[in-house]
């Protein structure tokens, strides 16, 4: 408390000489500055504290596992002789080493059993130093190894979580941190107990910091530090987007126009939401590094909500740009300003013509009207079910009821329908997992049910070309509640009859009438692809003995020690928090293969924790797909298959992709992942490997009246029905009732 100073003085230097020996004791001191004017500043927050003593080594606070140490202090002025005490007793009643001599040095006979003590020295003209404590232990823990944050790494958490592996004999850990990497004087010094391997930090403001952390054994003797790693803490947002187009409230009948904004500094992403509901319940499109994004799939008529944020290197999300709106229109597709015009192609003879008796008029264009909606519910005859489905009746489902699958991956829902939209409307709940919708064997939508409260009437919209489709329905992973399925029907354009002349022909007007509408483009559910060169045919094969026409990131290297034969392709799991792809550099062609398969020999040990994925994209490699996962492996070289049928008839892109994010368990064991001669094939089905072929009834059967709209004439079965059925019961059962 500084209430009894043994003295204050004042200097005009940073350092101080006392002008008197000081005594053999503790001090603490501290120091202040005066300015110019005389005033004062505080006094140093940290009070430094030091012994004046004879003591040397060991140095108070030490541990060792020597258990003989040798004890040495300095000589003293005018002194003849010493004595020297060593107890494990703070008050020394009974030394278990004593020593008295004129040496400077002494050491005890016998080995020290582990444990804590004193020591003190004294010269014949002094009297006892203020005791030194030591402890001998007989193992000192291992050096901890740090889980992350990983070194170097750059957070937008002011409070992160710092990991480490357990140490064997740990009691307690200490950590340490601070912005300088000396350790100087930590920001933050805390002691955690053995059984918590992590510390969240307190506040710390933005900027660099370093890290390490120890393990002290049952005697709290610690050991090494861990190595130091740094981190860098930034927390500020980027700055808003500006929209650029198009004009807000702006319709047009384009459905695959493009949205701009201005570029953000030190943006290295953008995110997009597009949504009719204002509230964009939709998850947000990454669209990288771009400043304009054009829809994947065209958009179906009607207002769409939308905006944009940006994203720096930290993950800080800047706010979202003022939401702007859109309507997309019926009409004659515009063409897309941002494609190049194409060269205008003349006839080479001149059409026949007719000379109308009035003057040609033109038309204007003729808007049809919104197109019929049919409900299909989950448990209609129509959709066939495969596996085992249960369906529970609820006021808040579509129909008075939902089928839930058994929580096998072999659950499916099968369907045919006719038309250009398909919505699928499902449950949200936090038991529930995730679940894919193909089209024609494209998956073209991938749903996460899972939730923090129950959600009724989610939906899945996948727009499509015109015509009949077949869709499969079935789950990623865990249970999923299925409500029903809404079909947006195709209908006849209008058709502009054409004049007949009264009389022959006498001039040729250059207007040409025709009696064709124009005609409408056909929106594919998947993007051709457009880059060179052409996708290669089936079969295919790599021995990846070159390594050529593969792109790698992360730790994907090819290695003749870790190869079948030749060389092949070899990734350590043991380097963690990383995520590395291993990607075919051009497409590969399926749109003729009926049955094809991908096979490859694999190898390799891999924990729980680790996730080695064969993904496959559809256009090229905006969105990617699992086609199978792997993890727990264990095993030599093996030959390994992953099934593609759900990807014929399309182009596709390939990829591997290990990810060792996740912590390592406690014991677990992880090496890495070895991979040689690839081959993509079209095998001829057998009887043992595929089950027949199930073809569903149409959606749109004459036989059944509640498919039906009663007000749109052409889907009208030839005998209407008396009176219009109602598509939900208006006492639902109240028992469940489980199909298979």
């Amino acid at each position: 408390e500084f209430d009894d100073p043994i003295f204050t003085e004042t200097s005009t230097t940073t350092s101080y000489t006392p002008l008197n020996p000081l005594a053999y004791e503790f001090y603490v001191w501290r120091v202040q500055a005066q300015d110019a004017v005389g005033n004062w500043g505080p006094y140093s927050p940290l009070e430094r504290q030091f012994f004046v003593s004879l003591h040397k080594s060991p140095i108070t606070g030490t541990s060792t596992t020597n258990t003989r140490p040798t004890f040495s202090w300095n000589g003293a002025t005018g002194a003849t002789s010493y004595e020297f005490e060593l107890d494990n007793n703070f008050d020394f009643s009974s030394p278990i080493w004593e020593y008295s001599g004129t040496g400077k040095s002494t050491r005890p006979p016998t080995a020290l059993p582990p444990g804590t003590y004193q020591w003190r020295v004294k010269a014949n003209n002094t009297a006892w130093m203020l005791e030194w404590i030591i402890t001998i232990t007989p193992t000192l823990p291992a050096k901890p190894v740090q889980v992350s944050p990983a070194n170097k790494a750059l957070l937008n958490d002011n409070t992160p979580t710092f990991t480490w592996n357990a140490v064997i004999g740990a009691t307690v850990y200490q950590v340490q941190i601070d912005n300088q990497s000396k350790f100087t004087s930590p920001e933050q010094d805390v002691t955690v107990g053995s059984l918590l391997l992590n510390y969240i930090a307190s506040d710390l403001t933005d900027g660099t910091y370093y890290w390490r952390v120890r393990a002290s054994n049952s005697l709290y003797a610690p050991g090494s530090w861990s190595s130091v790693r740094s981190i860098t803490i930034d927390s500020t947002p980027p700055e808003v987007p500006v929209v650029t187009a198009p004009v807000d409230q702006t319709s047009m009948t384009n459905t695959k126009f493009s949205l701009a904004w201005s570029k953000v500094k030190d943006a290295v992403r953008y995110e997009v939401q597009i949504d009719p509901d204002a509230g964009f319940p939709l998850p947000p499109s990454d669209v990288g590094n771009k400043t304009t994004y054009k829809p994947a799939t065209p958009l179906a008529r009607g207002v769409y909500n939308w905006h944009v944020r940006a994203i720096d290197k930290a993950g800080n999300a800047s706010a979202w740009s003022p939401a702007r709106t859109f309507e997309i229109v019926a009409g004659v597709t515009g063409a897309d300003p941002t494609q190049e015009p194409t060269a205008e192609i003349l006839p080479t003879e001149a059409p026949p013509t007719i000379d109308p008796t009035e003057p040609p008029t033109l038309e204007p264009t003729v808007i049809p009207p919104d197109l019929p909606l049919v409900t299909l519910e989950s448990d209609d005859p129509a959709v066939m079910q495969t596996g085992v489905w249960t369906a529970h009746d609820t006021e808040l489902a579509s129909g008075g009821r939902y089928l839930y699958s058994s929580g096998s991956l072999d659950d499916a829902l099968t369907f045919t329908f006719s038309g250009v939209q398909l919505d699928v409307i499902y449950v949200k709940h936090p038991a529930l997992g995730q679940f894919i919708v193909e089209v024609d064997g494209a998956p073209l939508l991938l749903a996460d049910s899972t939730a923090p409260e129950a959600e009724f009437g989610v939906r899945g919209s996948i727009t499509l070309g015109a015509g009949e489709h077949t869709a499969r329905l079935y789950p990623l992973f865990g249970t999923i509640a299925i409500d029903a399925f809404e079909v947006q029907t195709q209908i006849a354009p209008p058709v502009v009859s054409t004049p007949e002349p009264t009389t022959e022909p006498t001039a040729e007007p250059t207007t040409e009438l025709t009696s064709e509408p124009p005609a409408e483009p056909t929106l594919a559910p998947t993007l051709a692809p457009t880059s060179t060169p052409l996708p290669v045919l089936l079969p295919f094969g790599d021995t990846f003995d070159s390594g050529l026409g593969w792109t790698t990131s992360g730790l994907w290297a090819l290695d003749p020690q870790a190869a079948r034969s030749g060389m092949g392709w070899w990734i350590d799991s043991t380097q963690r928090e990383q995520v590395s792809t291993l990607t075919y550099s051009g497409l590969i062609d399926l749109t003729t293969a009926q049955n094809p398969q991908l096979g490859f020999w694999q190898k390799g040990i891999l924990s729980t924790s680790d996730v080695l994925s064969v993904e496959v994209s559809l256009d090229g490699g905006l969105i990617w797909w699992p086609a199978q996962r792997q993890s727990t492996l264990s095993a030599d070289w093996m030959w390994q298959t992953v099934d593609l049928n759900a990807y014929r008839g399309n182009v596709i892109a390939l990829r591997f992709v290990l990810s060792t994010v996740d912590t390592l368990p406690e014991g677990a064991l992880t090496a890495g992942f070895g991979l040689d001669d690839l081959l993509i094939q079209d095998v001829p089905f057998t009887p043992t490997l595929v089950p027949p072929t199930l073809v569903p009834p149409t959606l749109i059967p004459t036989d059944i009246p509640t498919l039906i709209p009663t007000d749109v004439p052409t889907l009208e079965p030839t005998e209407s029905p008396t009176e219009e059925p109602t598509l939900a019961p208006t006492d639902p059962p109240a028992e469940e009732r489980q199909t298979t």
